[in-house]
């Protein structure tokens, strides 16, 4: 067949149809015809630029002839890609499987991952502009940033699905956006909280009723006059934790970001400059430290992840590597360091520089700890403070 498509965008000339169109345009249609997988029974997508057509819409042969005499061809549509030119059905899902192209699961019984079936079977370019996997996304993201509800999204939902052809792969309601999301595999942990935030019912703790710090119950109480008996506990404060080792796995598996996570050890360091946390002392000592790595649950699943490590895929290097994590700086207050160090910030031995040399000492009236002129013994050995036994601790020098 011709390659030549130019007479797809010469349909008048002035006033007229230019000579020879209609002829084309029969010929686009016996291709068309030509494709049965391509089609919906004896209906082709019609190629014009209506906003239901735009190779979304099926349409009777004598239908799309009409409307492509009527308003000639959607842009760019040089290569008939819908029709079954170049066997492509679905050009989109193809440009991005590999973005998923991971080879850590192999959930199915096909030869495609659970990430790349999901991908092949949402994405698509019925939605303008969007797949439907990223709508579905940016619905979230939209219900997140302004606390809407449930029932706003189906509200929206509903009101996109009119706007849309019949035979399109928007989700239809908030629902069918979070089954299409958890198809990604990034999994979300409930846990359940004391009240007034003492503590969390997780690990040893998961089957407490009580808090144990305050003694507050765990569950709320049945409401009053109900004679159907709760089948389900429902907690007075619940919070949710996003776990860390998948994440870090499909930014593996993402060619957008595959090349970054590796970056910190192929690149070089410039004139002795610092721009990376990697070209610090406590980085490269770590590193040859470990050199196989190039109380709540982030730290639980950070220790699993250095202690068994995680087998991954890479997507830019094209290999499994064995994924391991390990936490080298944080900013955060005393308590988080203490969960963080597992050195404990509270009683006595609370400094985390001083630790069992610490010069704190017990106050008389409330027997409690004070660590007040524990400054003074990192001033110079000269210092005149050092000598001063009346302005700091009376008769202490």
């Amino acid at each position: 067949m011709d390659t030549d498509r130019s007479w797809m965008y010469r349909r008048l000339q002035g006033r007229l149809l230019y000579p020879g169109f209609t002829e084309r345009v029969q010929e686009f249609v016996n291709f068309a015809l030509r494709h049965p997988a391509c089609m919906s029974g004896p209906q082709i997508k019609c190629p014009c630029p209506k906003t239901r057509c735009k190779n979304t819409g099926y349409r009777d042969v004598e239908t799309v002839k009409l409307h492509i005499l009527q308003k000639g061809f959607v842009a760019d549509y040089q290569v008939w890609v819908f029709h079954g030119e170049g066997n492509v059905l679905n050009p989109r899902p193809v440009a991005q499987l590999p973005e998923y192209d991971v080879d850590m699961e192999n959930e199915g019984g096909d030869d495609f991952s659970s990430v790349q079936r999901m991908v092949i079977d949402v994405a698509g370019p019925e939605v303008v502009k969007h797949s439907p996997l990223s709508a579905a996304v940016k619905m979230l993201d939209i219900k997140c940033r302004h606390s809407g509800s449930v029932a706003l999204v189906d509200d929206v939902t509903e009101f996109i699905q009119e706007l849309l052809p019949e035979e399109n792969k928007m989700p239809k309601n908030f629902a069918k956006i979070k089954k299409m999301v958890r198809g990604l595999g990034l999994p979300v942990e409930v846990i359940d909280c004391c009240l007034r935030n003492c503590m969390i019912y997780w690990g040893s703790d998961a089957d407490l009723t009580r808090c144990k710090i305050c003694d507050h119950e765990r569950w709320k109480p049945p409401p009053k006059g109900n004679s159907v008996k709760r089948r389900v506990n429902v907690p007075y404060r619940k919070m949710f934790y996003f776990p860390i080792t998948p994440r870090l796995q499909r930014l593996y598996a993402s060619k957008a970001t595959a090349k970054h996570m590796t970056w910190h050890a192929e690149h070089k360091m410039v004139d002795g400059k610092m721009c990376h946390p990697s070209d610090s002392p406590a980085w490269k000592y770590f590193s040859e430290l470990h050199t196989e790595f190039a109380e709540e649950p982030l730290i639980a699943e950070l220790n699993h992840l250095w202690e068994f490590e995680v087998q991954t895929f890479d997507v830019h290097r094209r290999q499994n590597f064995q994924l391991k994590a390990a936490l080298m700086w944080t900013i955060n207050d005393f308590p988080a360091y203490s969960m963080l160090s597992g050195w404990s910030t509270s009683g006595r031995l609370a400094c985390p520089h001083c630790m069992e040399n610490t010069d704190a000492f017990t106050l008389k009236g409330s027997r409690k700890q004070s660590w007040f002129d524990c400054h003074r013994k990192f001033l110079p050995r000269g210092h005149i403070y050092r000598r001063n036994t009346t302005d700091f601790r009376k008769g202490k020098p």
